[in-house]
């Protein structure tokens, strides 16, 4: 389990002090992928560094297990070496100058271990990273891959408890770090470890977690499992940040069921209010969760009309954008590629549709 009360971090420099974490709180389930997810400079390699130890926050409290091992009010602040954590770096760290045996062994230095059990730990890693052959290979003449495998492996030899994992995919190419998702999500399920990992990589973080902890300007915003924030955010940030999103401006003008109604320039639309109360509102839906609908369904509650503005054939589905009045949505639909210029009505599933308060930055399709 890794539990983080209250972390607060602020840096000075010459032009004064900048706040990276304000008031980070999150925990991360014994055994579980909990992922820290934002967009460049939101504090979650910060947040991650803490946890590890490289960093000391100014306020707030860390437990790892049972072991507390930061408290500002207590004054405790355990070393990063008395933490038993392993951790994957973005940039590998792979000690050129040493065989994949060396690199894999270094952690053991300091636990007194005989010849044989480090030989056996060492044999243990590789052979979970699939890397057993390469023993004796000598670190320069390793691929990138094999590169990843090698840290992952080292930070797994020394059996910890907790594994923290820093953007450790983002030197790879869009096939490897797909198949090293897969490999991480095995032996992370394998081991049984929990696993603190950081990324901007929105694909990367639904594909690989239990919970996911949206983070934006040093602040948590969300937390919970990945279906869970892509189907049915609770802040707008998290609906923006996480895959396409249509936020098509309009107007309350009515209740359905535990949600309400929508006018916009497309039609009247269904959807479950998220904040704000005012009449003035952006109705957010995904662009796959629309459908071609029948023009006789026109003027239909979750119908919408418009003109073909654009259309690129993506193989398996069409990306189209609809256009009226000045306003445009963004839609992916299967079958044929629909003729810039002609009349289209689609449909929105209202199960998917949310309501959020009226934003003043210009709506995205």
């Amino acid at each position: 389990m890794i539990f983080a009360n209250e972390l607060s971090k602020a840096y000075t420099g010459e032009r004064g002090s900048v706040r990276v974490l304000n008031a980070v709180s999150f925990e991360a389930a014994p055994g579980s992928v909990f992922t820290l997810l934002g967009p460049s400079g939101c504090g979650k390699t910060t947040t991650l560094r803490c946890i590890a130890g490289l960093e000391q926050p100014d306020a707030g409290e860390i437990r790892l297990g049972d072991r507390k091992v930061f408290s500002s009010r207590e004054g405790i602040q355990l070393g990063a070496e008395r933490r038993g954590l392993g951790m994957v770096f973005q940039s590998y760290a792979i000690w050129p100058h040493m065989t994949v045996g060396e690199n894999v062994s270094y952690p053991l230095d300091g636990l007194k271990l005989g010849r044989a059990e480090r030989d056996s730990r060492v044999q243990r890693a590789l052979d979970l990273v699939g890397l057993a052959a390469l023993v004796d290979r000598p670190a320069p003449n390793l691929s990138g891959g094999q590169q990843q495998r090698v840290a992952l492996a080292r930070a797994l030899v020394a059996e910890p408890q907790i594994l923290l994992l820093d953007e450790p995919l983002s030197n790879l190419d869009a096939k490897l770090r797909d198949q090293m998702r897969r490999e991480i999500k095995r032996l992370q399920r394998r081991l049984g470890v929990t696993a603190l990992f950081v990324t901007h990589d929105q694909e990367e973080a639904l594909a690989l977690s239990d919970t996911i902890a949206l983070m934006n300007n040093g602040e948590v915003v969300e937390v919970g499992p990945p279906r869970q924030l892509y189907d049915a955010p609770m802040h707008r940030f998290t609906a923006g940040f996480l895959g396409l999103a249509n936020f098509v401006p309009g107007t309350v003008v009515g209740e359905a069921g535990d949600g309400v109604v929508v006018e916009t320039a497309f039609g009247r639309f269904a959807g479950k209010r998220r904040s704000g109360a005012a009449p003035a509102a952006d109705l957010f839906f995904r662009p796959h969760k629309a459908s071609l609908a029948a023009d006789d369904r026109a003027g239909s509650l979750d119908v919408g009309t418009g003109t073909v503005a654009e259309t690129i054939f993506l193989g398996e589905t069409n990306d189209v954008l609809v256009e009226r009045d000045g306003q445009r949505v963004r839609l992916r639909l299967p079958g044929r590629l629909p003729r810039e210029g002609e009349r289209l009505s689609f449909a929105v599933d209202p199960e998917f549709s949310l309501v959020f308060e009226r934003s003043s930055a210009p709506p995205a399709a």
